[in-house]
């Protein structure tokens, strides 16, 4: 955290009107810019989050040497679907002094048997169950405690057209356990029964969420990657069944059941325009909803991480934004424009959620309802202000207001 002296600091420059975004190496709104080649995004990630990602990787390796020892389907899937992941596992390894070939296990096998025994909550709204003309999704990450972090991520591969994406899960990882990208597809899972027949070598839920935020755009292409993973016999969930919920900048929401062997019960809900995995938010007075409704509605359960995603028909590529909250759901949730340069270092490297942890959470609770209501009144005017940037083609001037809207707020 900042001395006083140096928040001080901060704060002058801006009220000097600079830019923010390339404030000086101690100042809490640096931004960290994950972009880049799988070499260059996993070397500087490792930088960020070196000493988590080693501590988290010793850990896995003490306790689970038979899953290092029997990973290597999980390799040879990943050279075959997105080989450009263990080049960037490799620039990881290399940067925090583990073998590459068991830190690449370790990424695929690490959440074997982490579930916390019940399920995470979720739920998306579109058309009249909405006020204004975006879809949204909410997840609470309900699991084991592990520091959580968020960030923004695209990766330059030859031959690929990987999307930009918005993350959300431990602070340490290169996965999402929710997302949002560029195009407005946005995505969770939780778990969801039994599966029948189990398959426990592949891909886990973590790995396809990711393959996911890369590479497809709407709901329909989500469900076609999880097909092609069942059918390829990729998918490996383990005991546990997947239930997924996709939301995207059309208004579309689907949600459906992945077991091993089938994709099965996909709903879409283009009419009703509300699901829930459980519980009993909305009500028929909660409705119509916006992203605030949604940040409030978990406000007294208990849990690691929140996103609410809210995403537009027009630009989602600039004007998704991604609510996100990291500690329990009392802690504050902070907007973040899709269009933004980069990440606010506090919310990469796990300091925001520290932070929250550290806070009373009465008083975190009554003091996020008053800041979001702000911050959601400074989102709208950046909203219309960058639309009118868009149809003049000023997108560097865009990228530049929503850069600053993003560490303005977190600072």
């Amino acid at each position: 955290m900042l001395c006083r002296s140096a928040i001080a600091v901060v704060l002058t420059v801006m009220t000097l009107g600079l830019r923010v975004a390339i404030a000086e190496e101690q100042s809490a709104a640096k931004c960290v810019v994950l972009e880049g080649t799988p070499e260059e995004v996993g070397g500087k990630f490792a930088r960020l989050n070196g000493k988590k990602i080693k501590a988290d990787f010793e850990r896995f390796a003490r306790e689970n040497q038979n899953l290092l020892k029997g990973g290597t389907e999980y390799l040879e899937i990943t050279k075959r679907l997105a080989p450009y992941w263990l080049a960037e596992a490799t620039a990881v390894a290399k940067e925090i002094g583990v073998d590459p070939t068991l830190f690449a296990i370790y990424l695929g096998a690490k959440y074997r048997g982490v579930n916390a025994g019940h399920e995470c909550i979720s739920y998306a709204a579109t058309g009249k169950a909405t006020k204004g003309d975006k879809a949204l999704l909410h997840k609470l990450r309900q699991n084991r405690f592990r520091l959580q972090g968020a960030y923004f991520k695209k990766i330059v591969a030859q031959g690929k057209c990987l999307h930009r994406f918005f993350r959300v899960g431990d602070v340490h990882g290169l996965e999402p356990c929710m997302f949002v990208n560029e195009k407005g597809l946005a995505s969770c899972h939780v778990q969801c029964g039994r599966d029948p027949q189990p398959r426990w070598k592949g891909w886990m839920t973590h790995s396809l969420s990711r393959y996911i935020a890369e590479n497809a755009a709407t709901c329909q292409e989500a469900l076609d990657i999880l097909e092609m993973t069942c059918k390829g016999g990729y998918y490996a969930g383990g005991k546990i069944g997947t239930r997924w919920t996709f939301a995207d900048a059309s208004g579309d929401i689907v949600t459906a059941l992945q077991h091993a062997k089938a994709v099965s019960k996909i709903d879409w809900a283009r009419e009703k325009g509300f699901v829930l995995n459980k519980g009993k938010f909305p009500s028929e007075d909660d409705l119509p909803v916006d992203a605030l409704a949604m940040n409030e509605a978990l406000r007294k359960e208990t849990g690691l991480c929140s996103l609410t995603a809210e995403v537009p028909k027009e630009h989602p590529e600039f004007l998704t934004c991604a609510w996100v909250s990291l500690g329990n759901p009392s802690s504050v949730y902070v907007p973040l424009f899709m269009g933004g340069r980069g990440t606010p270092v506090s919310i990469a490297d796990g300091a925001l959620h520290s932070l929250n942890r550290s806070a009373d959470r009465d008083r975190m609770a009554a003091e996020a309802r008053q800041f979001e209501r702000k911050a959601q009144e400074k989102k709208q005017k950046v909203e219309h202000q960058v639309a009118g940037l868009m149809k003049e083609g000023s997108k560097t001037e865009a990228i530049e207001m929503l850069t600053e809207f993003n560490t303005d707020i977190t600072l």
